[in-house]
């Protein structure tokens, strides 16, 4: 497995220590005993999506392509169609993270709003899928993706469900870190093609509020209390890998 050209990697990982102190909070868990707790998670949430779109919004301004809806009847302004694919590619890969960002407000769709006529912001999340099974899709429908020369910026954002502990209740989810750096590199590989190649961005997975996540397993969906099925110690692990990857 040969590594990454490290020069079209953009050495960028997303998690930052405060967001680990914090915890993490996603709109589907249940409501927690304190709103003062869940205001701090809530908040912990934002920062996440608002550094990713930051990041990502700035590399994309660094390759000119800079946010421009045009106003109405504007037939001249930032209007890109260089291939015969369409016009340049942002391409978002990622689990229910991706999925969920084109949600109103969400980082995605907040991309694909800024970049409207510059860009296309394309979305390949799939919620629950780890980096092993983005692989294997990958291998099996390559026709999901566009190919490398349109794409001019590719996110990469997975880990979450690679992260599952190995003794929880959703085993099947969890990828060894070494497999899972392996597909990471994989997955980026398959754009970083020379000199040409896209920017690639790799994101690390957020952090684990454990309380509001066990209340969700066992006040919820009735799953005994020592089979929550990540925690942040973990996850840490794939965080560093991560950032190894991007390095």
């Amino acid at each position: 497995m040969s590594t990454l050209p490290t020069r079209r990697i953009r050495r960028w990982a997303v998690a930052v220590a405060l967001l680990l102190s914090l915890g993490f909070f996603w709109p589907e868990a249940a409501p927690s005993a304190s709103s003062a707790a869940a205001a701090v998670a809530a908040s912990a949430s934002e920062g996440y999506a608002a550094k990713i779109f930051r990041r990502v919004g700035k590399t994309a301004r660094t390759m000119g392509y800079v946010g421009d809806k045009g106003g109405d009847g504007d037939r001249h302004g930032r209007v890109r169609n260089t291939s015969p694919y369409g016009r340049p590619v942002v391409l978002l890969v990622g689990d229910s993270l991706v999925q969920r960002s084109f949600e109103p407000g969400g980082w995605g769709a907040r991309l694909a709003h800024d970049y409207a006529r510059s860009a296309d912001v394309l979305l390949r999340g799939f919620s629950g899928y780890n980096t092993a099974w983005v692989v294997d899709l990958m291998h099996r429908q390559p026709g999901l993706f566009p190919p490398p020369q349109h794409v001019v910026l590719l996110v990469v954002l997975l880990g979450a469900n690679d992260a599952s502990r190995p003794d929880g209740h959703k085993t099947h989810y969890g990828v060894p870190i070494l497999e899972y750096k392996r597909n990471l590199r994989w997955i980026a590989s398959q754009y970083t093609n020379g000199p040409d190649g896209p920017v690639v961005v790799v994101c690390t997975p957020p952090p684990v509020d454990e309380p509001r996540r066990l209340h969700l397993t066992t006040k919820m969906k009735g799953m005994p209390a020592a089979l929550l099925d990540r925690s942040t110690a973990r996850t840490e692990q794939y965080v560093r890998a991560a950032a190894e990857v991007a390095a």
